[in-house]
């Protein structure tokens, strides 16, 4: 009842960018359980980098409309997020395997697509091989609808900038069959030359917000990276971070909102993040994605 399906295999990821691949996924005739991504990570042909890079896949969705110079919209969902490890000590056939839940994607996930590895390094490297396994069987929910709500990486040059400019409030369509509803949000915290030593090394909450009412607070840090696998490293590994370890995953947090909607109405959504002032060379920055 399992299909298995390798899109990247050993695709060497040497300097920052993207690097795209197209291939064949299950077509809708069977209804799947779950979707897993296994995402195993190992060294660039020439070796692994001595840094922590941040590296993210996608599934670049054709979404069938047209925008004003009549080109075809094309929207990015991130489906995993690994930060690389400090890799002076790793063997040149070391790899790593992380695993992803990715069945609310399923909608997306079917006949050809296109899957991009991004690469935030800049020097060589990793490779990327992901293998897509669908079991088949009833899913726990039937996905009729995903949305962005934010996608990028975002400055913390203030509170009041952060919430005003970059996070901003951000008004979605429930659909009229709607009977459920979760905001998946994956935020990891980058920079640290500051006196606040964030956003790297400063643990904070974050806070979500539905129709102005905040329904949600979420510890937006990883107390486990003294525990990392991936041993030995250099650097700084040892060091609990803003929602990531070096060589593992960020963690995803999924946030119910079930309660909170009403089917074919507009609901709002807005995530502030706990505010604070820092000082010093280095702006904080946050890695956000949230659907």
């Amino acid at each position: 009842d399992t299909t298995t399906i390798r899109i990247h295999d050993h695709t060497d990821m040497t300097w920052y960018g993207n690097y795209d691949e197209w291939g064949l996924l299950p077509s809708d005739s069977l209804n799947y359980r779950k979707i897993y991504l296994h995402y195993t990570m190992g060294c660039a042909t020439a070796g692994c980098s001595d840094w922590d890079y941040t590296t993210q896949i996608f599934v670049r969705h054709r979404t069938g409309e047209l925008d004003t110079a009549f080109n075809e919209i094309v929207e990015s969902y991130e489906l995993a997020r690994v930060i690389t490890p400090y890799g002076n000590s790793l063997s040149n056939n070391w790899e790593f395997t992380s695993t992803f839940d990715i069945t609310d994607f399923i909608g997306i996930l079917r006949d050809s697509v296109e899957i991009r590895c991004h690469y935030s390094g800049w020097s060589s490297g990793f490779s990327a091989t992901l293998d897509f396994e669908f079991i088949e069987g009833t899913p726990a929910r039937d996905v009729i609808q995903i949305d962005n709500i934010y996608s990028g990486s975002y400055n913390y040059v203030s509170s009041t900038d952060f919430e005003n400019t970059q996070l901003t409030l951000q008004s979605l369509f429930i659909d009229q069959n709607s009977k459920a509803a979760a905001v998946k949000m994956t935020s990891t915290g980058h920079g640290f030359d500051n006196n606040q030593s964030a956003a790297e090394f400063k643990p904070i909450d974050y806070f979500l917000k539905i129709n102005g009412n905040q329904t949600h607070t979420q510890y937006n840090w990883d107390n486990t990276c003294g525990e990392n696998p991936i041993y030995p490293q250099g650097g700084t590994w040892i060091y609990d971070r803003a929602n990531w370890c070096p060589g593992t995953r960020a963690q995803t947090f999924n946030h119910e909102i079930t309660p909170f909607i009403i089917a074919n109405t507009t609901i709002d959504i807005d995530i502030d993040f706990q505010n604070y002032t820092w000082s010093g060379t280095q702006t904080p920055s946050y890695i956000i994605e949230a659907q």
